[in-house]
């Protein structure tokens, strides 16, 4: 195993499952009880002793979380007799009933930490686990087996071995992801609150230690509720502290208005880091609906995989250039892209994802004032802030840059 660890590189999951099989075998040896949950627990010890970053690595997170699941869920919900049954139909029912449940309890264990850092429930990851688990058992883990033992005798019979579990994985991962792409397969979420969560495992190990928790008929269903109650609180406080924003992050523009709705203008060009940040945004204010206003939707689908987006209804106009007003909240904002015309006088704010100096002179002969104006866009002219300062003057600090970092404007009504 160790060897396995070190050929496939220490991913925290390798490291895990390496340092609790290395435990029971000790066990074996001393002649000690054997617990699964304390080989974990002290896995997760010896992980995070040595590198407590660890706790951030999403891997990290689902390993040790579907490890638990499993090792505490499924043998709480699996019936007694499936070790007892003698018949070949009872013993496939009861695998299937085993292979059910540990699907099952990998995925409500990890489902907090997949809607929190990748905004999705998972629909069809129980049913593809069913599926792949059993083979990855009779295909990839002999052929690891195989290489292992062959690792000291033949170099040659090792390699062709582990890499052909690599293949049979890649395999798996090709199938998992075609499932994945099946209509309905995933629902898209908001970020979950520490308070969400908490409640959430909070009832999973009240399900789990059912029988030794008294008046169990009452406690579950009043979990459920406060669960449910949570959510609503949360999601209507944070509707409720929603403000009029505009929000600039390199080639996306995204304008939430006092309905906790989003509007998102999007340059084609922009990157897939711009789209995370912007997805990220949006999540942690729990807004996963949003409305885009122009037919300038990157073909990136980042964006159309975490967020449900529907064409706007919002007034928006475009120029013979790809310039756009847009009618927000009772004001106008303008984005400048390429036209050498003045903005309308009524923009609150003019964005210009031009940075020539042609275009820096233009907004200051249409009387654009510093405080109006925000540059972003994948604009890269080392001499643009010698260009605003030589039309802007001292005004030239009021301007805001929002190529490269995010740029978060509170719209008030006296503005």
């Amino acid at each position: 195993m160790i060897i396995v660890s070190l050929y496939f590189g220490n991913s925290p999951s390798v490291v895990r499952a390496t340092i609790m099989v290395v435990v029971y075998l000790i066990s074996v040896l001393v002649e000690r009880e054997r617990d699964i949950l304390s080989s974990l627990c002290f896995a997760f010890i010896i992980i995070t002793s040595f590198a407590p970053d660890s706790l951030r690595d999403i891997g990290f997170q689902l390993s040790f979380l579907s490890v638990l699941g499993i090792i505490t869920f499924v043998p709480s919900f699996s019936p007694d007799n499936i070790s007892t049954e003698t018949s070949i139909p009872q013993k496939i029912s009861g695998y299937l009933k085993i292979l059910t449940l540990t699907s099952v309890a990998a995925s409500l264990f990890t489902l907090p930490a997949v809607a929190f850092h990748f905004g999705i429930i998972s629909v069809s990851g129980i049913i593809a686990n069913i599926i792949l688990v059993p083979f990855a058992g009779l295909i990839s883990l002999p052929m690891i087996t195989a290489g292992v033992i062959f690792f000291g005798i033949s170099h040659s019979l090792s390699e062709f071995f582990l890499n052909g579990a690599f293949i049979s994985l890649e395999h798996f991962y090709r199938i998992n992801s075609l499932f994945a792409s099946i209509p309905l397969s995933h629902i898209k979420v908001f970020r979950p609150s520490s308070a969400e969560i908490v409640v959430f495992y909070v009832l999973l190990f009240v399900l789990i230690f059912r029988n030794r928790i008294p008046l169990k008929k009452f406690v579950i269903p009043a979990l459920i509720s406060v669960l449910i109650l949570t959510i609503l609180v949360t999601d209507r406080i944070a509707k409720n502290n929603t403000k009029p924003l505009l929000m600039v992050r390199g080639g996306i523009i995204t304008l939430i208005d006092g309905e906790h709705r989003a509007h998102l203008i999007a340059d084609k060009n922009a990157t897939g880091n711009d789209q995370r940040r912007s997805v990220e945004f949006l999540r942690k204010k729990r807004i996963i609906k949003v409305f885009y206003t122009n037919a300038g939707l990157p073909d990136d689908t980042y964006l159309k995989d975490h967020l449900y987006i529907q064409k706007a209804d919002t007034n928006i106009s475009r120029s013979e250039g790809g310039d756009i007003l847009i009618n927000f909240e009772g004001f106008y904002v303008y984005i400048y892209n390429d036209t050498p015309v003045c903005p309308p006088v009524s923009a609150r704010y003019v964005i210009s994802r031009r940075s020539s100096e042609e275009a820096v002179a233009g907004l200051s002969e249409c009387g654009i004032r510093a405080n109006r104006l925000i540059f972003s866009g994948h604009i890269s002219n080392p001499k643009l802030p010698e260009i605003l300062d030589k039309y802007y003057g001292e005004e030239a600090s009021k301007i805001l840059m929002c190529r490269n970092e995010d740029c978060e404007i509170l719209i008030e009504p006296s503005d």
